[in-house]
């Protein structure tokens, strides 16, 4: 099916590369799609990190770049430019679709855990902006942790004794299955909401 796309009368070519979210391997990979293989348009990655990188091949190739899905708000926002164009949605438009049902069934105080880097740290801001818009109060600054985090514990115990109505986690990557059980196991769900819409299809079948 796709052999018989065309744009502008020319057959779409596809050639796949597994970055396996390193952002360092990510932008070698475009640069070598761009110079070695004539890609005119780069898409991807999940990884909003890995985005960033891949941001400064485009310009620097002057070549298109769709993103689809990193969903964080700061590769079209702090980071804009005008070889980058969003084809999802970001954690803001998330929020923005978020703050009815949260105000009206979930509680007033929320607090959030987010991994520490870029697309934890601009979807916290995102979180807090639009919901605190929508009359949500947060108990306390963000709680960050790396993203090669394999114990929660420390973190998950300042959720719970952030007296808050519900957890966001703000969370990407292999590890969080990880946190999504310990939050079970420390029964994080029985003191508070725990908003799990951020997340992966793994969370969703855990």
């Amino acid at each position: 099916a796709l052999a018989a796309v065309t744009i502008a009368g020319r057959p779409v070519e596809v050639v796949l590369r597994d970055n396996a979210s390193a952002p360092d391997t990510a932008a070698s990979q475009a640069r070598e799609l761009v110079e070695q293989e004539g890609a005119e348009i780069l898409v991807g990655s999940p990884s909003s990190g890995v985005m960033t990188g891949v941001q400064q091949v485009a310009i620097d190739s002057d070549v298109i770049l769709f993103v689809d899905p990193a969903a964080s708000p700061a590769i079209t926002g702090a980071n804009f430019n005008v070889n980058t164009f969003r084809v999802c949605r970001n954690t803001f438009q998330d929020f923005l679709a978020f703050a009815p049902y949260a105000t009206e069934n979930i509680g007033q105080n929320f607090v959030i855990l987010a991994i520490d880097n870029d697309f934890g740290r601009s979807s916290a801001a995102a979180a807090q902006g639009v919901l605190s818009m929508a009359g949500i109060t947060f108990q306390g600054e963000p709680i960050y942790a790396p993203l090669e985090t394999r114990d929660f514990t420390p973190y998950l115990q300042q959720v719970l004794n952030s007296g808050a109505d519900a957890v966001l986690p703000i969370w990407a990557g292999d590890t969080s299955v990880t946190l999504f059980q310990q939050i079970a196991e420390l029964g994080v769900g029985e003191q508070m909401a725990v908003v799990a819409a951020f997340n992966s299809n793994d969370i969703v079948a855990l």
